[in-house]
């Protein structure tokens, strides 16, 4: 590797992580994602029958644990918020500002 591209991409690494990995606003919140997801695989593990059909039928030759975690992977960000809001927020509260 020459220097010159040794020194960019050091300097790329040290700006990725003072500013993306560590110091990100999303690094912060990092927490309330983590208990966001906990609580939906947990839901799920605990009423099956709320998991979509084609993850429901993956129960049986892959086990819930599995089908669960395919279920919540494939979720984009903003279709796990929404998920969670639908399991865990009552209804009135939802349209609140």
């Amino acid at each position: 590797m020459s220097n010159d591209y040794f020194m960019a991409s050091e300097k790329l690494r040290d700006f990725m992580f003072k500013n993306v990995y560590i110091g990100s606003i999303a690094k912060v919140e990092e927490g309330k994602a983590e208990l966001m997801i906990r609580q939906l695989y947990q839901r799920l593990l605990d009423m099956p029958h709320m998991l979509p059909d084609e993850f429901y039928s993956l129960i049986e030759p892959d086990g819930i644990h599995r089908a669960v975690c395919d279920y919540i992977a494939g979720m984009t960000d903003r279709y796990a918020v929404k998920t969670f809001t639908n399991m865990f927020i009552p209804a009135s509260w939802r349209d609140w500002h």
